[in-house]
């Protein structure tokens, strides 16, 4: 009987075990974040045009876990009150307070955030753009985890570029020529990514397709700025 007892021990315990979820959060290049902590975000890039600014803050901000996630949430509140975007899953939401649910992550893959200020045109550079993210599965408080950032807490960290020459726009198509490897995303009016391709060296990116209107685009990890383009 003391074997049995034993035995089911060990098999409740090693059911505990596995269902334990560890997600963990990650931003920029790989640095871990912990729970419950502070994290500043200063890899800005503003371009102006005449007295406005198009600006670019992306922490890029992703979840890890060595087990496939269900049922998962991510909460983001800015209490500075600036408008945000999230648009981890398959649809972009954005606001002061927005919340995606009913997502999964597969185990050691990364799940991108797809964080950030919501695109737009500003008078002035946000500054201080402080953001609370919850992360955590439904109806298991073990696994949620909390990290407050901060965008742009240091006007200075501002890189204003007025000439992006690495990216432009001709004939429907955005032409690159760039020194290394990077991101290049479109996103509509609405602040949804409607295209997003790796790029290297130089070539073009086809926007036929896309409904008439304004569209904002930018090349993550070669600092250019946020540009506007009017597709007729």
């Amino acid at each position: 009987m003391k074997k049995l007892l034993l035995s089911l021990a060990s098999v409740a315990l090693a059911m505990t075990t596995a269902s334990a979820q560890d997600i963990k959060c990650y931003m920029g290049t790989g640095d871990l974040l912990e729970s419950g902590k502070t994290y500043e975000f200063n890899d800005i890039v503003a371009e102006q045009e005449g007295d406005q600014y198009w600006v670019e803050m992306d922490p890029k901000m992703y979840l890890m876990c060595d087990q496939d996630v269900a049922d998962l949430y991510v909460n983001a509140k800015c209490t500075s009150g600036h408008q945000i975007g999230l648009c981890c899953g398959s649809t972009c939401v954005s606001g002061t307070d927005v919340t995606k649910d009913g997502l999964t992550m597969v185990a050691n893959t990364k799940f991108n955030l797809d964080f950030d200020l919501k695109p737009g045109n500003y008078e002035v550079v946000p500054e201080n753009v402080t953001t609370e993210l919850t992360v955590g599965v439904k109806d298991k408080a073990e696994t949620v985890k909390s990290y407050t950032v901060i965008m742009n807490s240091k006007s200075s960290a501002v890189q204003l570029v007025k000439n992006a020459n690495a990216l432009s726009y001709m004939n429907g198509s955005i032409l690159y020529n760039v020194e290394k490897p990077g991101r290049l995303t479109v996103w509509n009016a609405n602040g949804q990514k409607v295209i997003e391709k790796n790029i290297s060296n130089n070539g073009t990116v086809s926007l036929k397709g896309l409904a008439k209107g304004i569209y904002l685009y930018s090349l993550a990890g070669d600092r250019n700025s946020v540009r506007k383009i009017i597709v007729k």
